[in-house]
């Protein structure tokens, strides 16, 4: 069975987040995207919906959201055996390669392709061999009849955490607490993974890190109250890295930084190995974040002293001159040439890595409970033997 997908393209706007240009890692996007209601979400022409094969087929109803690999899709999955027709509501997950940053440099398009393509193989791989309440269940994968990867995953109703503290900027320990223990227990099981391996079918350690934790790759959905946290999910592993005794180190390709700059650790934002470790200092950034409503090192969003370039005139409807707000970021559009760009973008994350890695975060707030800002700490230490040695250690201090 294949579904596959036809059609024109009648997409809307694209919005490119999260992907790197010229192997230096993109910063979340602000503000954050409204999310969508089911009536004013776009809908798939019909000539797009149907998928595929006969008597087991998806069908697209309604795009849910974009991100830096791909399309995510509300659809169903019908099934239709014995004169009886059966559908559930999936997700479904399709990659774009046009979405990408740099796809309109013809030299870079095919690279861009066939790492888009591992990331997607890597996403379903280690999903498969997580199964875990906290972490997706990615059902079925295939391609498209115009040669786009898809995956079909559960279909949540929620939000994810990034939208979630938009809304919120800051959560109680309530809130925090639920959250935090299930995503550690989602990353307990990829970090401790095993599998039996030789003729005595021995378990061999094959921890898996997942290198992109972020609150927009932790899901919540509710119970029925429609305000009380239920299950949190673990989503996108598409950089995750399985370390194996031949493997036991994470090599990076080059000097490309995969990852989003808020939330990698130190070693990870120089292309350093990286383990286990990483993960539990992006934990630790999120945790500040839900304190404190932002995480403990930011870009400089604006235009500054290091970054000197020649911007296009900005004009009005009229065609006055625009005025260029201190609060307004940057973006390609400015520039006039695209190396200038390039450099800029070089430059302000270079700039973000030194202050991240050689300055301490902000204090906490006086309000937070001394026990929560030691834990907060020690994920945030630079040196990652400073650091909690194990995600069950740390989920052990927050229970």
């Amino acid at each position: 069975m294949q579904g596959t997908r036809k059609g024109g393209d009648n997409d809307q706007k694209r919005v490119k987040t999260g992907m790197t240009v010229q192997g230096i890692p993109a910063f979340k996007k602000e503000p954050l995207r409204e999310e969508r209601k089911d009536d004013t979400a776009p809908q798939i022409p019909e000539e797009r919906k149907e998928q595929a094969e006969k008597g087991n087929y998806f069908v697209y109803d309604q795009e849910l959201g974009r991100g830096g690999m791909g399309i995510v899709y509300k659809g169903r999955h019908i099934v239709v055996r014995m004169g009886k027709r059966m559908e559930r509501p999936v997700a479904i997950k399709e990659i774009r390669y046009e979405d990408s940053e740099i796809s309109s440099d013809p030299g870079m398009l095919e690279e861009k392709k066939r790492e888009l393509y591992d990331r997607f193989l890597t996403e379903v791989e280690t999903v498969a061999r997580l199964k875990h309440r906290n972490i997706v269940d990615i059902r079925y994968f295939g391609e498209t009849e115009d040669g786009r990867p898809f995956y079909v995953m559960e279909h949540l109703e929620g939000t994810d955490l990034q939208n979630y503290l938009f809304r919120k900027r800051s959560l109680g320990w309530d809130e925090i607490k639920p959250i935090i223990t299930q995503t550690c227990a989602a990353l307990i099981a990829a970090h401790e993974y095993k599998e039996e391996e030789g003729e005595e079918r021995n378990a061999v350690a094959k921890p898996i890190i997942h290198r992109d934790m972020k609150p927009a790759n932790i899901f919540l959905t509710f119970h029925e109250d429609g305000r009380t946290i239920d299950r949190i999910v673990v989503l996108d592993f598409g950089l995750a890295k399985i370390l194996t005794p031949r493997n036991p180190e994470e090599t990076f390709r080059g000097n490309a930084i995969d990852g989003t700059a808020e939330y990698m650790s130190p070693e990870q934002s120089y292309g350093l190995d990286v383990d286990h470790r990483s993960d539990i200092y992006s934990i630790g950034v999120i945790l500040y974040e839900m304190v404190t409503g932002r995480p403990p090192f930011e870009p400089d969003r604006k235009r500054g002293p290091d970054f000197e370039f020649e911007l296009r005139k900005r004009t009005g409807p009229s065609g006055e001159m625009a005025e260029w707000g201190e609060q307004d970021e940057l973006d390609e559009g400015d520039f006039v040439h695209s190396g200038d760009w390039e450099t800029f973008r070089n430059n302000r994350f270079y700039a973000f890595r030194d202050r991240m890695t050689q300055e301490p975060p902000a204090p906490l707030p006086s309000n937070i409970p001394d026990e929560l800002k030691a834990i907060i700490s020690r994920c945030l230490e630079k040196k990652p033997e400073r650091r909690y040695q194990s995600i069950r250690e740390l989920k052990a201090d927050i229970d």
